[in-house]
Parts: C-alpha cells; sequence; structure tokens
C-alpha cells in the first residue's frame, strides 16, 4: 500500500523505500526473486536521486537475495558496491555490516568451491581459487569486527566471531576457531 500510494502521489524516494522494505520481506519467506527484482527497482529509484544511503541498503538486499540463490560473484559485486557507499557515509556501523556481509557471501561462495573442488577430486588451481576466496573472506570479518568497535553492535560481534570461527576450523585453524569461539560466547 505504501508503494501504491507513494507512486500515486509521485514520492520516487517513498516508492524507493518501499521496494527495498518490501525486498527484505519477500527475502524473509523465500521469495528471493522477488527480492532481487524489489532491491534491483529500489536501487534504481536512488540511483536517480542520487541517494547512496538508500543505494547502500538496496545493494545489501540484493547481495543477501543473490548469495542465498548461489550467485555469488554477483552478490560480491553488490556487497562491494554497498561497502563503497557506506565508506562514503563515513558510518561505522554501516562499514561493519557491508563488511560482515561481504565476508560471509566469500566464506558461503568458499566453502561452495570447496566442496565443489572434492567432489571433482581436485584440482590445484580450483583449490587455490577456493583458498583465496576463504581468505578473503576472513579479512573482511575481521573489518567488521574492527569497524565494528567504533560504534558496537551486537549483532554484528556475534555474527562476525561465530562466522570468524567457522571459517578458521573449517581451513584446520583449531586454535584461532576456538579462540574466535570463546570471543562469540564471551
Amino acid at each position: 500500500q505504501c508503494r501504491k500510494i507513494a507512486e500515486e502521489v509521485g514520492d520516487r524516494a517513498g516508492q524507493g523505500k518501499s521496494c527495498c522494505n518490501l525486498g527484505s520481506c519477500y527475502d524473509s519467506l523465500g521469495q528471493y526473486e522477488k527480492a532481487i527484482t524489489l532491491h534491483e527497482q529500489s536501487l534504481v529509484i536512488h540511483e536517480e536521486l542520487g541517494d547512496p544511503g538508500r543505494q547502500m541498503h538496496a545493494c545489501w538486499g540484493l547481495g543477501e537475495s543473490l548469495t542465498r540463490l548461489g550467485y555469488y560473484a554477483q552478490a560480491i559485486k553488490h556487497h562491494k558496491k554497498s561497502w563503497t557507499f557506506s565508506e562514503q557515509l563515513g558510518i561505522a556501523s554501516h562499514q561493519a555490516t557491508a563488511a560482515l556481509n561481504l565476508g560471509v557471501t566469500l566464506w558461503t561462495q568458499g566453502l561452495a568451491e570447496h566442496q565443489a573442488v572434492a567432489a571433482a577430486g581436485g584440482g590445484l588451481q580450483m583449490q587455490e581459487q577456493s583458498d583465496e576466496r576463504l581468505g578473503e573472506a576472513q579479512q573482511w570479518l575481521a573489518t567488521a569486527l574492527d569497524r565494528n568497535t567504533v560504534s558496537p553492535s551486537l549483532t554484528t560481534e556475534l555474527d562476525a566471531t561465530l562466522n570468524l570461527s567457522c571459517l578458521a576450523f573449517f581451513t584446520s585453524q583449531e586454535a584461532e576457531a576456538l579462540k574466535h569461539l570463546h570471543a562469540h560466547l564471551d
């Protein structure tokens, strides 16, 4: 209804916000294709309006839905755009969220690639790509924790430490995994 009213009165910003909010609802319902369409519409509107804060939110939503569908390259592109917008805005909590989203997507892609390598019987180049992706994921998750210290969010800290512990465990860094797991529990 908000979107319809915004369209009727010519409120482009309201249309964009409604598309983004509706996209988040569809994402929560598991209807990722609808979510992607709505986040894309939101992004187009906010690009027209030159609103980096709303563009950042649309990119977050796009990245999340694309990740859930396994479209990692596209998701990473949008998460990197959200990082760029968060840097422009200079808001540490947004930077932490953007870094966390990017790290989780890279970690998910690295895990999927690792499983594909194992299923295919290996391949040095494929293994190196998977390892590179996991290393980049670790860097972004650490960045999320670093930015989170400026404007602390318990949710961001919990998500980052849990993902870092899983990533470390997955890459056979047991001591590092325990360190992050203890931080998560604390």
